[in-house]
């Protein structure tokens, strides 16, 4: 009686262990933490965008997101992708809100820890002419599955041209070379807030080129007018200089060609008159600019 009584104990104590180990077993999950936690965004680049880049010659564009914090934007992912690409799929963490931005041929990106401090940077001199998108915001949730983006040339091309004609300036032997210093132009670009960081950029030209140059600036349109500065060489030597900063009074707009067009020779723009009388009296008395589409 006693033995049996032992070992109905016994199954009822295996019986209580057993039930309480199954209770301290999780419960298997009905997806993954990744699937959960993600959510998957399509950046899509305008098809006219890409007919652009065709037939700009440009191969790659990289992609910025940052996401919002509670006090400004932290980098989220940088890539870079082949300019065939219309359609890139991204991951994002589900219920966060980013901002987007798509560049291509930039020479240089710096500060870009966050979309307050990322600078877009360009070579004045290269023929590489800069893209960028509109920062775009979007929610990483279930109702954002595609973000449409559209770059656009965000530079201008400037032509510096001497008013004289070949023949003249061939004729004068007062100067052989000139430093062109131009004011209030931009080589660096703020993409959070959307304008362009006043410099100085000096271009150098001279006879065997016919006195002309061209380089590229960012859009001017909330700086000052452009200002230009020429210092005169002969031999190497400075001869001469302009009579002080010349004003152009003119910004420049993104996606335009400009031709700056200035009498070297008159003595209007001189500090010091030529000791030749090499200039012209049909000479412009300002300087001309003249704007097309580029």
């Amino acid at each position: 009686m006693f033995k049996k009584f032992r070992n109905i104990l016994l199954l009822s104590l295996l019986g209580l262990a057993s039930c309480s180990q199954g209770a301290d077993e999780p419960i298997p999950a009905t997806g993954t933490e990744g699937n959960d936690g993600m959510h998957s965004v399509e950046l899509a680049v305008s098809r006219a965008t890409l007919d652009e880049f065709a037939t700009a010659g440009i191969d790659k564009y990289t992609i910025f997101i940052y996401k919002i914090e509670r006090k400004g934007t932290t980098l989220f992912a940088e890539k870079e992708v082949t300019a065939n690409n219309e359609k890139v799929t991204m991951e994002f963490s589900l219920g966060d809100n980013f901002q987007t931005f798509l560049v291509a041929n930039a020479s240089n990106i710096t500060g870009k820890e966050s979309l307050e401090t990322v600078a877009i940077h360009l070579d004045p001199a290269s023929s590489k002419q800069v893209w960028m998108s509109t920062p775009v915001r979007f929610a990483s949730d279930k109702s954002t599955n595609t973000v449409s983006v559209t770059l656009r040339r965000i530079v201008s091309l400037i032509d510096f041209v001497p008013a004289e004609t070949d023949a003249e300036l061939a004729a004068q032997s007062d100067f052989d070379r000139v430093d062109l210093t131009f004011g209030n132009v931009a080589t660096e670009y703020m993409v959070g807030a959307g304008a362009a960081v006043a410099t100085t950029y000096t271009a150098t030209t001279d006879a065997a080129r016919g006195y002309k140059t061209s380089f590229y600036t960012f859009e001017t349109s909330a700086l000052d007018d452009a200002t230009l500065a020429i210092n005169y060489y002969k031999g190497g030597n400075v001869v001469n200089t302009s009579a002080g900063i010349l004003e152009t009074a003119t910004k420049f707009a993104a996606n335009n060609h400009y031709t700056v067009s200035v009498p070297l020779t008159s003595p209007s723009f001189i500090e010091r008159p030529w000791s030749t009388l090499s200039c012209r009296a049909n000479l412009p008395a300002a300087i001309s600019v003249t704007k097309t589409a580029l």
